[in-house]
């Protein structure tokens, strides 16, 4: 199959087939992971993912191509995904699948949550120090009564 309209996909792509092999990463997933993609194609998927969640999801996987439709991963969890160097970063992951001549691919768009991580951290840490300003002006105007 040519996948090659996913390169211009500014999301990392990854597409396995049904038995967890990669058989196309765009240039974008090369970056995010750190792999040649010679290196990447023919590899389980779960190369791509920290050894603690290996095991795990080979199941998920398997469930997944018994019923694939376009969804999130790890819906109310926090995804990791690992770098050929060894390093994890948190990770937001859809799946897709794409069917073509009696198969069914499972095309994952990965994207670094790094950034959106810190961000959404120090907009919690904003809204708690606002209210604890908050907290401590009331408590003072009650105070000076």
């Amino acid at each position: 199959m040519d996948f090659s309209l996913l390169e211009f996909v500014p999301d990392g792509i990854v597409v396995a087939d049904p038995g967890g092999t990669i058989v196309y990463a765009n240039a974008t997933a090369v970056d995010l992971f750190g792999w040649e993609r010679e290196e990447l194609v023919g590899q389980a998927v779960e190369v791509l993912l920290p050894a603690r969640h290996r095991g795990a999801h080979v199941g998920l996987r398997r469930a997944y191509h018994d019923a694939p439709r376009p969804r999130p991963m790890g819906l109310g969890t926090d995804l990791a995904a690992l770098r050929k160097d060894g390093s994890e970063f948190p990770a937001e992951i859809s799946l897709s699948p794409l069917r073509s001549g009696g198969t069914t691919w499972a095309v994952a768009a990965v994207r670094d949550a790094t950034e959106r991580r810190r961000v959404e951290a120090k907009a919690l840490l904003y809204r708690q120090a606002k209210e604890e300003v908050r907290a401590r002006d009331e408590f003072l105007s009650v105070a000076s009564h």
